[in-house]
């Protein structure tokens, strides 16, 4: 299979975004944000992506509140994400005019966040959530 250019991005806000390959095939997400199930999600300021999240990653422990992929799906993502390419058929290799100053302006957005909100556990966003 064809390997294809993603963006990892970590729930852990001091690890930064970074390029990786995966497939067309879904399990080639699973190793690199840990997981066994993944969900897509549109990112409403992204054309031409998805993002796809650990699918029970409030099932584990202590799940990480992901500000980042948070902020760009507009709903609480938890654990490690990958946005990727996505063509309406399948998944293809992420497109991005700008993409380093798109996730440095992502990463100051989070930063802003936490400053103002802290760091946030998933029961306390959960909470807020009603």
């Amino acid at each position: 299979m064809k390997n294809l250019a993603a963006v990892k991005i970590p729930a852990d806000l001091a690890v930064p975004a970074s390029v990786v390959d995966i497939t067309s095939d879904l399990s080639s997400m699973y190793p690199i944000i840990g997981c066994d199930i993944v969900q897509p999600l549109r990112v409403p300021d992204v054309k031409d992506a998805l993002l796809w999240c650990d699918e029970e990653a409030l099932c584990k422990v202590e799940p990480t509140f992901n500000v980042r992929a948070s902020i760009l799906a507009r709903t609480p993502i938890f654990g490690d994400t990958i946005l990727a390419g996505d063509n309406g058929e399948k998944i293809v290799n992420l497109q991005m005019a700008i993409p380093k100053v798109f996730f440095d302006l992502l990463q100051q957005e989070a930063e802003r966040f936490v400053a103002e909100n802290g760091n946030l556990t998933a029961d306390q966003v959960l909470d807020a959530m009603g």
